[in-house]
């Protein structure tokens, strides 16, 4: 087991707070250069410099080695050191880098790499109006959120694709960027699908629907003074300029796409940028029609037109 003081080193090390010298980043070029580092111990390497106890400790505990840094959060710890029962974890990865989703029988969690420098407070937001996942205390650079279960919009069939379903499903979506556009949230993302049948929609069981992932989210709150990062977030989700970044673009790439749209977005009003997210409804409801049908399309827009109040201008 580990001690709170190993824990809150553990943590600020993953969180980057411990920032290395000069000297410990020599000294891990010097045992690195040619010995290879297991993957899963890759987050704890700068330990090897600031606490070689520590690093050896956890290089030598099975349960790091099966769940690596997503053991060590404030919401897991316990599940995965503190439990009879060990907890289940898989993987998944994409722009943010490796997710993980953890299972245990009093709890499921996923643990994240946050996309923006405002992501946890938007995703706090969308928690306080009951529209997004339950947020838990996390460490700084990740969220630590309630998995979610149930399906995903692009995926509902048969009776789940009924006029009556689907109508309700609009009706809680009015309701969603309702709530998001009230509080100054401009989501900026696809909602119900994209091209490739992904969504950001999922439907549980027994509760209303949610819409989840914020990392691109930008909050209008300061406008129109907006930050490099929420310049190029607003600009890499418009029409053909993603595709044409690709996934890892350079640093002239991204500095080049600020300047060219930040003048565009400090003119823009408000609700003309809060508009775009119903594009994205519209968009991704014309989407969903090759997965779901042409059915869905008139009791969706019914629901959404009766709830959805914010900004009055906005329109359909």
């Amino acid at each position: 087991m580990y001690t709170e003081e190993e824990l809150g080193e553990v943590r600020d090390t993953l969180a980057g707070k411990r920032k290395l010298s000069t000297q410990e980043i020599e000294i891990l070029r010097n045992e690195f250069r040619d010995n290879q580092i297991p993957k899963w111990m890759y987050p704890f390497v700068g330990l090897f410099a600031t606490n070689l106890d520590l690093y050896r400790k956890i290089s030598g505990d099975a349960r790091a080695q099966k769940y690596s840094f997503f053991g060590f959060f404030p919401e897991t710890f316990d599940l995965v050191y503190g439990s009879e029962v060990s907890p289940e974890i898989s993987f998944d990865g994409g722009n943010r880098g490796l997710v993980g989703i953890i299972k245990h029988p009093t709890k499921k969690v996923v643990v994240k790499p946050t996309q923006n420098s405002r992501e946890q407070e938007v995703a706090q937001i969308a928690d306080e109006l009951g529209i997004g996942p339950k947020q838990y205390t996390s460490i700084s650079g990740f969220l630590t959120e309630q998995f979610v279960e149930g399906e995903l919009f692009s995926m509902l069939r048969g009776d789940r694709t009924s006029a009556d379903n689907i109508y309700h499903l609009g009706r809680r979506m009015g309701e969603i960027l309702s709530k998001l556009h009230s509080r100054e949230i401009y989501y900026n993302d696809d909602i119900l699908t994209d091209d490739l049948g992904r969504s950001h929609v999922i439907i549980p069981e027994t509760s209303p629907a949610v819409l989840f992932d914020y990392g691109v989210a930008l909050r209008l709150d300061q406008h129109p003074d907006f930050s490099d990062e929420e310049v190029y977030n607003f600009a890499r989700t418009l029409p053909m300029v993603g595709m044409f970044l690709g996934r890892e673009p350079s640093q002239e790439q991204v500095q080049s796409l600020v300047q060219e749209y930040r003048p565009k977005l400090q003119i823009a009003t408000k609700q003309q940028i809060i508009a775009r997210d119903i594009n994205f409804i519209n968009g991704g409801l014309t989407l969903a029609t090759y997965r779901l049908g042409n059915h869905i399309v008139e009791p969706f827009l019914r629901g959404f037109k009766e709830t959805y109040k914010f900004p009055a201008n906005n329109k359909l």
